[in-house]
């Protein structure tokens, strides 16, 4: 399937997920074929970028991580995430969900991450290290009350607003 039928409804799900934490975004697609000039310039202060890959391999367990945040734990802050494609299109066939409303909750917690600048994980919500094919599905793919002001807070920090632009 081409990428963009794919891509919008993740970019809506995750941005959706974003905006009930306070947190807008605007996206700018960079496709490697097509490089727009935005997609030339070096990542702004508040500007992340999320890329998607596929890997070479064959589900092993079901317990595999769906993406990666590249954090500076010291500084708090990062601007570099990668999703697993397949990764997430294996769970999403074994779990029963969209493929597009997975990408986009990885998508969100990926983000996540980078912007609370942690690598750790919650015990619930989107922020949750675990995500069983069981329980994907319901509307509890959230940030978590405590995730969300995290967020929030560091979003201030990194804007000096009370709402951030993403």
């Amino acid at each position: 399937e081409p990428a963009s039928i794919v891509m919008f409804p993740a970019l809506l799900v995750a941005a959706a997920i974003l905006d009930r934490a306070g947190v807008s975004v605007r996206w700018i697609r960079c496709d490697p074929n097509a490089f727009t000039a935005a997609c030339r310039k070096p990542l702004g202060t508040y500007e992340l970028a999320v890329r998607l890959i596929k890997l070479r391999e064959r589900p092993s367990t079901p317990e595999l991580p769906l993406g990666e945040a590249n954090v500076d734990v010291v500084r708090r802050t990062g601007s570099l995430a990668t999703v697993y494609a397949n990764r997430v299109r294996w769970f999403a066939d074994a779990s029963g969900v969209d493929f597009s409303t997975v990408l986009g909750r990885a998508i969100a917690h990926e983000i996540g991450h980078l912007v609370i600048g942690t690598t750790m994980h919650s015990t619930t919500g989107l922020m949750r290290a675990v995500w069983g094919t069981k329980d994907v599905a319901g509307e509890h793919w959230v940030f978590a009350e405590g995730d969300a002001l995290a967020l929030g807070q560091a979003c201030r920090l990194r804007a000096g607003l009370a709402r951030s632009t993403w």
